[in-house]
C-alpha cells in the first residue's frame, strides 16, 4: 500500500512538473508573441509619422492660414498622443515595480517575517485594483481610437468617390439642367449606393480589427509571406518555409498569420462577388431607365440651350486653336527633350573622360609604388647582404682571436702545470733525499757532495748562465757618422770546427763583444785547416774565403767601413749560414 501511495505521489509531482513547464514555455510564447506585436506597431507608427512629416514638407504650395491651421492641429494631437502615452507608461511602470517588490517580500524570509497575511492581501488587493483600473481605460481608450478610425476611413471613402467623380471628364450633356422627369430617379440610386452590401461591410469590419491588409506586419514581410505562400501552395513544407525565410517571427505568429489570411482572402472574395451583383444591378437599372429619360430630355429642351451655327463656328475654331497649341507645346516638348538628351550625352562623355583620367592616374600612381616598393625592397636586400658578409667577415676575425685567445690560455695553463709538476717532483725528490733515504754509514761518502747540494748547484750554474743585457738606450745607438778604426788594437779569433763543412759561418753575437767602431788591418783566422777568413764587424756578416782565394789585408792607417763592406760584399766572397759552432772565444 505504502508503494502504491509514493508511486502516486511521484506520478503527481511529474505531472506537476511537466504542466509547469509547459506553463512556463506558453508564458514565454505569450511574451514573445507581445513583444513581435509592439515592435511592429512602434515601427508603423514611425512610418506613420515620417509619412506625416513628409506631407507637412509638401503643403508649402498652398495658402498661408491652411498650412498654419493644421500645423496647429497636428501639434496639438501629438502633444495629446504624448501625454497619453507618458501617463500609460508610468501607470504601467508603478504596476512592475509593486509586482517586482511583492515578489521580492515573498522570497526573502526576513520579509516574510516582520509583515503579516493581512498586509501582503491588501498589497495584492492593490494591484489587482491597478491592473483592472488599466485594463479598463486601456479598453475604452482603443474603442474611443477605433470609432475614430472608422469615422475617419469613411469620410476618407468618401472624398475617394469625390475625387473619382471630380475626375471624370465634362461632357455637353452634363452642362445640362436635368430634366424634371428625372430629378427623382438619382435619389433611389443614391440611396441604393448609401446601403452598402453587408459582404463590404464585414470585410471593412475585419481590416479594421485586425490591423488593416497586413495585419499588422510589415508591408516587406507580408509580401514575403505572399510569394512562400504561392510557390508552396498546397504542400505541407509551407510553414517550415515560412519560418526559414522569417526568423525574426516565430512560428505560432506565422500559424496565426496564415489563418488570418485564410479569412481574409474568403472576405474579400465575397466583397467582390458583392461590387459585382451591384454593378450589374445598376447597369440594368440604367438601362431601363435611359429610354424615358431621352424622351423627356428631347421634349423639355429649351430653345436657348439648341446650338446655333456661330456657337458651332467658334466651338470648331477654338478646338482648332486648342489643337495647334497642342501641337506647339508637343513640338517644344520635343526640342526640349532633345536638348536634354545632348547635354546627357555631353554629361556622359565628360564622366567617361573623367573615369579615363581617374583610371590613368591610379595605374601611373601604382605602377610608382610598386616601382619604389621594388627599388625599397632591392636597397633593403642589398643592405641586408652586406651586414651579412662584415657579419661573416667579422665572425671570423672574433673566431680567429678567439682561437688564439684559448691556445695562450691553454699553453700558459700547460706551461703553469708544467712548472707546478716540476716544483713537486723537485721538491718530492728533496723530501725523498731529507726524509725517505735510509742508508748506512760510509766513511767514503764524507767528501762527496750531496744531491741537495747537487741541485743548488745546478740552478746556479743556470742562473749564471742567463745573461741580462741592458735595452739599447738612445744615448748608445750607433751614429750615422762613418767610424774611425784605431790601429793600436789586434784582434785573434779561434775556432774550432767540423773540417767537412765546405764554408765557415761566424754568429752575429760573437762580434758584438768587441767594439764597432775599431777594426784591426786585418782579420786572420786559425783553425786546424788551412782556409783563411776574413771577417766584417760592422756588417755582422761573415765572409768565407775559400782556399783558393788571396788572403785580404789591409794596411792603411784609416779605414773607411764603406770601402771595407764594398770588399767584403764582392762576388769571390760566399755568405754561409749552415755551420754550427762547437765554441768561440774572443781574445782581445
Amino acid at each position: 500500500m505504502s508503494t502504491n501511495k509514493n508511486q502516486f505521489n511521484v506520478q503527481r509531482r511529474i505531472r506537476h512538473g511537466i504542466s509547469t513547464k509547459t506553463k512556463e514555455a506558453d508564458a514565454v510564447k505569450n511574451t514573445t508573441a507581445f513583444l513581435c506585436g509592439a515592435v511592429r506597431l512602434k515601427a508603423q507608427q514611425d512610418y506613420l509619422d515620417r509619412a506625416q512629416g513628409v506631407f507637412l514638407s509638401n503643403m508649402r504650395a498652398l495658402e498661408q492660414p491652411v498650412i498654419k491651421g493644421f500645423n496647429t492641429l497636428y501639434k496639438q494631437l501629438n502633444d495629446k498622443r504624448c501625454e497619453e502615452s507618458d501617463q500609460m507608461n508610468q501607470t504601467l511602470f508603478g504596476i512592475v515595480q509593486s509586482l517586482k517588490q511583492l515578489k521580492t517580500d515573498v522570497v526573502s524570509e526576513e520579509r516574510l517575517k516582520t509583515y503579516d497575511v493581512d498586509h501582503y492581501r491588501k498589497v495584492v488587493f492593490d494591484l489587482e485594483n491597478k491592473i483592472t483600473l488599466f485594463k479598463k481605460t486601456s479598453s475604452q481608450r482603443y474603442a474611443e481610437l477605433m470609432a475614430e478610425e472608422s469615422s475617419l476611413t469613411a469620410s476618407l471613402q468618401g472624398l475617394e468617390r469625390k475625387l473619382e467623380e471630380w475626375s471624370r471628364p465634362l461632357s455637353y450633356t452634363n452642362l445640362q439642367p436635368p430634366p424634371l422627369l428625372a430629378r427623382a430617379a438619382p435619389a433611389t440610386v443614391t440611396a441604393a449606393n448609401e446601403d452598402m452590401a453587408q459582404e463590404v461591410v464585414d470585410f471593412q469590419n475585419f481590416l479594421r480589427e485586425t490591423g488593416g491588409h497586413t495585419n499588422g506586419w510589415e508591408e516587406q514581410d507580408h509580401l514575403q509571406f505572399l510569394k512562400i505562400c504561392r510557390q508552396h501552395s498546397g504542400k505541407p513544407s509551407l510553414l517550415q518555409a515560412l519560418a526559414s525565410s522569417l526568423p525574426h517571427i516565430s512560428e505560432d505568429e506565422i500559424e496565426v498569420h496564415k489563418k488570418w489570411f485564410q479569412q481574409y482572402n474568403a472576405l474579400k472574395k465575397a466583397q467582390q462577388r458583392a461590387i459585382n451583383d451591384w454593378k450589374k444591378n445598376k447597369e440594368k437599372k440604367k438601362e431601363e431607365k435611359i429610354e424615358p429619360l431621352e424622351l423627356v430630355e428631347h421634349i423639355n429642351k429649351p430653345e436657348h440651350f439648341k446650338t446655333s451655327p456661330e456657337t458651332k463656328q467658334k466651338i470648331e475654331d477654338w478646338k482648332r486653336s486648342l489643337q495647334l497649341q497642342k501641337e506647339l507645346e508637343y513640338l517644344h516638348h520635343l526640342e526640349e527633350k532633345e536638348k536634354e538628351q545632348m547635354r546627357q550625352r555631353s554629361r556622359t562623355l565628360l564622366q567617361e573622360r573623367k573615369k579615363e583620367e581617374v583610371l590613368r592616374y591610379r595605374e601611373e600612381k601604382w605602377t610608382k609604388e610598386q616601382s619604389a616598393l621594388l627599388a625599397r625592397q632591392r636597397r633593403e636586400l642589398r643592405e641586408v647582404e652586406e651586414r651579412a658578409a662584415r657579419a661573416n667577415v667579422l665572425i671570423k676575425v672574433y673566431r680567429e682571436q678567439d682561437e688564439v685567445y684559448v691556445a695562450r690560455q691553454r699553453f700558459l695553463k700547460e706551461h703553469k702545470e708544467s712548472e707546478r709538476l716540476k716544483q713537486r717532483t723537485s721538491s718530492s725528490q728533496v723530501e725523498h733525499h731529507n726524509g725517505s733515504v735510509q742508508a748506512k754509514r760510509d766513511p767514503e761518502r764524507l767528501l762527496q757532495a750531496t744531491e741537495v747540494w747537487k741541485e743548488r748547484c745546478k740552478k746556479q750554474n743556470t742562473a749564471a748562465n742567463q745573461v741580462s743585457r741592458p735595452l739599447l738606450h738612445l744615448r748608445n745607438m750607433p751614429r750615422f757618422t762613418p767610424p774611425l778604426l784605431s790601429l793600436n788594437s789586434s784582434l785573434h779569433l779561434v775556432i774550432s770546427f767540423q773540417p767537412s763543412s765546405p764554408s765557415l759561418t761566424v754568429p752575429r753575437q760573437s762580434l758584438l763583444s768587441p767594439p764597432p767602431c775599431l777594426l784591426p788591418p786585418a782579420l786572420i783566422c786559425t783553425t786546424s785547416s788551412p782556409r783563411p777568413v776574413l771577417l766584417s764587424p760592422l756588417s755582422h756578416t761573415t765572409s768565407c774565403i775559400h782556399p783558393e782565394q788571396e788572403v785580404v789585408c789591409l794596411d792603411h792607417d784609416r779605414v773607411d767601413p764603406n770601402q771595407l763592406q764594398s770588399i767584403l760584399l764582392q762576388p769571390t766572397l760566399l755568405i754561409s749560414r749552415s755551420l754550427n759552432l762547437n765554441s768561440l772565444d774572443l781574445v782581445p
